[in-house]
């Protein structure tokens, strides 16, 4: 797994990592944007609720959302959860037991 980076731990971004992978239907916004940022994502504002998270080490990794609005606090689609999912094991986040 790529080394988390920013100013979260090792042992959050694994424990959110964990979460994500069991595709829970209450991850939320601040969750995902957590994770991705101790993975070394930035996060660019798209147009209206768009946003992406680009890899700081890998450019041609990206991750295009839109951020929720219709819930307190504001949660992830499952289908949209299972799709960054996906795509971070793509990308080597997660060991083979994953």
């Amino acid at each position: 797994m790529p080394a988390p980076q920013g100013d979260g731990s090792l042992a959050k971004s694994r424990k959110l990592l964990l979460r994500l992978s069991t595709h829970p239907r209450d991850f939320t916004w601040d969750e995902l944007s957590t994770l991705l940022r101790q993975l070394g994502f930035e996060k660019h504002a798209g147009a209206g609720s768009g946003a992406s998270f680009h890899s700081s080490t890998d450019p041609s990794r990206v991750i295009h959302l839109h951020k929720p609005h219709n819930r307190n606090p504001p949660t992830l689609l499952v289908v949209y959860v299972r799709a960054v999912h996906a795509r971070l094991q793509d990308w080597g986040y997660y060991d083979d037991q994953q």
